[in-house]
């Protein structure tokens, strides 16, 4: 088992380090300066079944860090150390008044005192088993699961894992015990992406989680939620679509995000609001995915297409272009060109050069979308013929299809900026020239008419 001190003292760190020797042999003690540091080592270093914190440390407060601790890493053995007015003054509160896992030590540091102390403490953290967090196995008995999907419910059937080395698992939340947002959200701060599930475990959790957003979509939500609920769908089609492949509750799940796009866009009265306030929160796949088939669907009905069969290619093409890159961070890429291409290694190069076409034959598995393969392979062609794979121009593309280029590069340029009034029409006066060509130029103009409307 592992303790952890939080103190700014180092001199009090030889001190416990020398207690904690003689008299608690088995534990292995860390120290830490600050709080910041306290949590990089409950992310990295643990699990610690107990936490030892200086009611003194400096810029921060004890109470504050106790609670971020939790959340961080769910309920554990928490000692406040320090003397009589200190210990008074600043270790109060609702947190600590309710806790059953709190506990104070006033110096100064009689041994028999200490040792009955820390004992009661560690009765618990055993009762716990928090040495059973972490696991030693093979990788490929894993599959990495997006943090995002964690949002979906408030506890996992199963137990989640972030990984420490290649063959070293940490677990982040444990099967059935409820988790807070908050928890999450620390993990992605320490710029963890993905956690870990077992092979069988994983599979089983995306049907639950595509049955959920389904349930969701069904229900009479608010537009917002509605929303929230088709990006999730997303992210969790493109996961199955990936790793899995594709079935009958894909297909399904592709069907009603498509059906309620048509509904819920006629929520929104104010095209403009609608995208400025649009949560590109991550600026991932599935958030870009949901904003693509909304343009796509604003310049359709610009046009006076009214046709369930292009809606049906448009919003299939939004969710699944993107789904079979490797490295999500080259969504943000949209030419071989691009400066930054020589930061990825040649193996995600090539797999950003394929990834067009490997997505537009997984399309051909989607009955009742013909043709959608062309939109998606399609999908980084330029109006200047300078795009990939094919270097088709405006005069060689369907006008399908340069409204699913127009509407993803819109969204990849404004990610790039950051939704804002200033970076819409910056976003707009970039794109009309270029794309006042050939079958695009139409569809531009109605794009552009649709925010001119409403600004």
């Amino acid at each position: 088992m592992k303790a952890l001190f939080v103190c700014n003292d180092k001199e009090e760190w030889n001190l416990l380090h020398k207690i904690f020797k003689s008299h608690f042999s088995k534990i292995e003690l860390m120290c830490v300066l600050t709080g910041e540091d306290a949590l990089d080592y409950l992310s990295f270093e643990g699990p610690f079944g107990l936490i030892m914190i200086d009611a003194a440390l400096k810029n921060e407060e004890p109470m504050n860090l106790a609670d971020m601790v939790i959340e961080t890493s769910g309920e554990r053995p928490i000692i406040f150390i320090g003397d009589e007015h200190v210990l008074k003054n600043r270790i109060k509160g609702d947190s600590y008044l309710q806790s059953e896992t709190m506990d104070i030590f006033e110096k100064p540091y009689d041994i028999v005192r200490f040792k009955e102390t820390i004992e009661k403490s560690l009765q618990w953290a055993k009762k716990e088993e928090f040495e059973q967090s972490v696991i030693e196995v093979e990788r490929d008995e894993f599959l990495p699961l997006k943090l995002r999907n964690l949002y979906l419910f408030q506890k996992m059937p199963f137990d989640c894992y972030i990984e420490l080395t290649r063959t070293k698992f940490i677990k982040a939340f444990a099967k059935d015990k409820p988790y807070t947002q908050s928890a999450i959200q620390d993990l992605a701060r320490r710029n963890i992406k993905v956690l870990y599930l077992k092979k069988d475990e994983h599979l089983q959790f995306l049907e639950n989680s595509m049955k959920k957003v389904m349930e969701n979509l069904d229900r009479d939500l608010p537009a917002k939620k509605i929303l929230e609920n088709q990006i999730a769908g997303s992210l969790v089609l493109q996961q199955f679509v990936k790793e899995v492949g594709i079935g009958d509750g894909v297909i399904e799940l592709a069907d009603k995000i498509i059906e309620t796009v048509d509904d819920n866009f006629k929520q929104y009265k104010d095209f403009t609001q609608f995208v400025l306030e649009y949560p590109l929160i991550h600026g991932d796949s599935a958030e870009r995915s949901i904003l693509i088939f909304y343009i796509c669907e604003a310049m359709c009905r610009g046009l006076g297409w009214r046709s369930d069969l292009s809606r049906k290619k448009l919003g299939l093409a939004s969710l699944i272009h993107d789904a079979h890159l490797d490295n999500e961070e080259m969504i943000r890429l949209q030419t071989l060109d691009h400066p930054d291409m020589d930061h990825y290694s040649p193996e995600e190069q090539e797999n950003y050069k394929n990834h067009a076409r490997m997505a537009a034959a997984v399309a051909t598995h989607f009955s009742g979308y013909s043709d959608t393969e062309f939109i998606i392979e399609q999908h980084h062609e330029l109006p200047d013929g300078s795009g990939f794979p094919g270097k088709l121009n405006s005069s060689r593309l369907t006008t399908v299809s340069c409204i699913f280029i127009i509407a993803h590069n819109f969204v990849s340029t404004l990610a790039s900026y950051g939704p804002s009034r200033t970076s819409l029409l910056k976003t707009l006066n970039e794109m009309k020239g270029p794309y006042n060509l050939g079958n695009f130029k139409e569809p531009m103009g109605v794009l552009m008419q649709a925010f001119r409307n409403q600004s």
